[in-house]
């Protein structure tokens, strides 16, 4: 993938539906084509969205400015996307928290962090549709982080925002946040998040998903192998396609983005479609 210049489009009027919705929008794929002829990506961003979309159909809740995203491109190959967004997410927020070790990517797209109290709180997650144009993929990626959100009530799992993140330092802490992050604020981690995400697509495209198994080739020490939530240790997970609940050592991702397990009877199991990745419970 040849390196290019990124451009941040801003989404106007803020308050829209949702990002993912209007990159997939017909209406506004002659817009975002003519855009790809001078452009390499094009960030949609969205600071407010009445209607936006997670994973599996479920809305994404958005009752303050966050961080709302959706990225656009062209690609040669169809690669794990949502993974290498996750992954991104994790690098944005340990720079921005100073917080290296707090932040993982849950196979196969949500982003978590572990809190002070010790449990792992979801923070955002990310989703991919991709469209064959011939010799090429057009593909738009999208990526919501809670950075303000304060109401978690009407959410079905442990959730947090990088501001009650920060809160949960003790009042002093130079990283302890009352404050909302402001618009231009995000959009500057937009800005970051859409740079990161460039290269590591680059660097993914041309070593494959195991350049984010070395930390010496990433960037600074932001880059981590302990991003990946799990990695070595025994887990099980639903297996979508084989309807069965699967037992084994979560070895590595694929190239393609798929687990792959090392299970007790000396099988390897290659899931890519999965649901419900926790530890295994010790017997």
């Amino acid at each position: 993938m040849e390196m290019g210049k990124t451009v941040l489009f801003r989404i106007e009027p803020v308050l829209i539906q949702s990002t993912h919705q209007s990159a997939l929008s017909k209406e506004n794929r002659p817009v975002w084509a003519q855009k790809l002829k001078t452009n390499k990506l094009i960030v949609l961003f969205a600071s407010l969205q009445t209607n936006g979309i997670g994973s599996h159909g479920r809305k994404w809740v958005s009752d303050k400015e966050d961080f709302h995203v959706n990225l656009i491109f062209y690609c040669d190959q169809i690669l794990p996307f949502s993974q290498i967004a996750a992954y991104t997410a994790c690098q944005l927020l340990a720079r921005e928290t100073m917080q290296t070790e707090r932040f993982k990517m849950k196979w196969p797209n949500d982003v978590m962090v572990e809190d002070f109290d010790g449990i792992l709180k979801k923070i955002g997650g990310c989703l991919t549709a991709v469209r064959n144009e011939g010799t090429r993929y057009w593909v738009t990626v999208g990526i919501g982080i809670n950075y303000n959100l304060e109401d978690f009530s009407n959410i079905d799992q442990p959730t947090a925002s990088v501001k009650s993140f920060l809160n949960s330092f003790p009042k002093g802490h130079g990283l302890y946040r009352e404050k909302d992050f402001t618009r231009d604020e995000l959009f500057q981690s937009v800005q970051c998040f859409a740079e990161l995400f460039w290269k590591n697509l680059a660097l993914v495209q041309k070593n494959g998903l195991k350049v984010f198994y070395n930390e010496e080739k990433l960037f600074y020490r932001f880059g981590s192998k302990h991003y990946w939530l799990y990695l070595g240790q025994k887990v099980t997970i639903f297996d979508e396609d084989k309807k069965t609940q699967l037992t084994g050592r979560f070895d590595k991702l694929t190239d393609d983005g798929a687990l792959q397990l090392a299970c007790d009877d000396g099988k390897t199991e290659i899931v890519l479609n999965g649901t419900g990745l926790k530890p295994a419970e010790n017997r």
